[in-house]
């Protein structure tokens, strides 16, 4: 197993940034092609989907683009921890760390389990670029 820490201030409060990690309706917006499913609690069930403008499922290295877990950890403002039952992902488990440096600034770090260091490399870049759009729709607002 290896373990990504990716890490990024945001010029948001705290309880957006929470939001949109956090909230069906706006995960959606700012990841559009992300379909999110889950019911926000504790030893729930949640399943991130990648699909294009059809509809369809993407494809990543050879894989489905379907996260599948449990949430293990929600803690309002704090942490929000998810384990993934589909190995064919190759994650194992994400935590969501949050930190409200002043009323308008968060700093957000992730720490993001992978089978392999070889898995965990390949989701460096896609992770960068994802909290660079959460950081641009939050700051945005």
């Amino acid at each position: 197993m290896h373990t990504n820490i990716f890490e990024i201030k945001i010029n948001a409060p705290i309880v957006k940034v929470w939001e949109a990690l956090t909230t069906k309706e706006i995960a959606e917006k700012w990841l559009p092609s992300v379909k999110v499913e889950s019911n926000w609690r504790v030893g729930g069930d949640i399943v991130y989907t990648c699909v294009d403008k059809n509809g369809e499922v993407l494809e990543w290295e050879g894989m489905k683009m379907i996260w599948s877990g449990k949430i293990e950890v929600m803690d309002n403002l704090k942490e929000f921890t998810c384990v993934y039952d589909n190995q064919g992902t190759g994650i194992i488990k994400e935590s969501h760390l949050f930190q409200e440096e002043s009323e308008n600034s968060t700093i957000l770090k992730l720490l993001q389990t992978c089978a392999t260091e070889e898995i965990a490399e390949k989701y460096k870049s896609a992770m960068n670029e994802t909290f660079e759009t959460l950081k641009k729709y939050l700051e945005s607002k």
